[in-house]
């Protein structure tokens, strides 16, 4: 981090800065510049923590204190929760077929298909091989099935090449629904552990 030192004036009856004011200031600018790189350090940490490497989204961890954060939120404002809980068909067949590395990419692909899909407020994760969650705030049991088929529809034209073509990979998912509506307000309303 940095730090600037600003000059204040002492009042006359206090004299100029003496050298162990000078000593003082610079041991405590010390002590808040360690301590801000700390606290940028642990944000660092607590995101590598958080966040799936292969796509970049949420991964159990994230995905689960999101939903404890939303829940909680959703119960305070009695405002309706959903979750979208969300598989990559065939995906053990599709890895067997083309390999891992490609099936990879095909994740990165649906994650960033999902990622650009879902309004600002919703929270996409990785909660598995290649199994997503989403959770969408202030949404309904109607809205979030709406959302599950924009989804579907969506990823629908993820392909492996760049061409489009239909011939290349693609997938499909299949997309389980649920929410919360009313109190109360329980994670077991929501997923299946």
């Amino acid at each position: 981090g940095c730090v600037a030192l600003v000059r204040f004036d002492r009042p006359e009856s206090m004299g100029p800065f003496t050298m162990d004011d000078v000593s003082r200031i610079t041991v405590i600018t010390d002590y808040l510049a360690v301590t801000a790189q700390n606290v940028q350090l642990y944000q660092s940490e607590h995101e590598r923590a958080v966040i799936d490497e292969l796509t970049q989204l949420h991964n159990y961890r994230g995905a689960q204190e999101a939903l404890h954060r939303e829940l909680h939120r959703s119960e305070r404002a009695e405002s309706p929760l959903a979750v979208l809980m969300i598989d990559v068909d065939h995906f053990k067949a599709f890895n067997d077929l083309h390999g891992h590395h490609v099936g990879d990419v095909l994740l990165q692909r649906v994650a960033s298909r999902l990622r650009c899909e879902v309004r600002a407020n919703d929270i996409c994760g990785r909660i598995g091989g290649e199994e997503f969650l989403v959770v969408l705030p202030d949404t309904g049991l109607h809205e979030a099935i709406q959302i599950g088929e924009r989804l579907r529809r969506a990823t629908r034209d993820v392909r492996l090449s760049n061409d489009a073509d239909p011939r290349s990979p693609g997938c499909t998912i299949s997309i389980g629904v649920a929410a919360v509506e009313e109190p109360p307000y329980r994670r077991e309303a929501l997923l299946v552990a």
